[in-house]
């Protein structure tokens, strides 16, 4: 996802604090690849963060806050369809267990 001379900006969205600590480990290690722009803990009320920091790919834990990633992925293009025609991003979702 490296555009020449860039780093791919990344997003992780979780609930899940042991799951985050994880993937930021894993991701770290790619840092000539990628740049994280945040970590937010709660899809439904970071629609505005997930816009204004303009990742290139959003790591979404499918499970967080009992919300179906359909339901953020409305959620988000009803926020604000101007500011989504701006940007591009991918959208990979995980799923993170409970008991992690």
């Amino acid at each position: 996802m490296e555009v020449i001379g860039m780093k791919a900006r990344v997003l992780v969205i979780s609930d899940h604090p042991l799951s985050v600590e994880g993937l930021l480990k894993l991701l770290m290690d790619q840092t000539e690849l990628l740049e994280i722009v945040g970590v937010l803990g709660h899809r439904a009320a970071e629609l505005e963060q997930t816009v204004s920091l303009r990742p290139d790919a959003v790591l979404l834990d499918c499970d967080s806050a009992g919300e179906s990633v359909a339901e953020w992925m409305a959620a988000l293009r009803s926020y604000s369809l101007t500011a989504l025609a701006e940007i591009d991003f991918c959208i990979f979702v995980y799923n993170a267990p409970d008991d992690v």
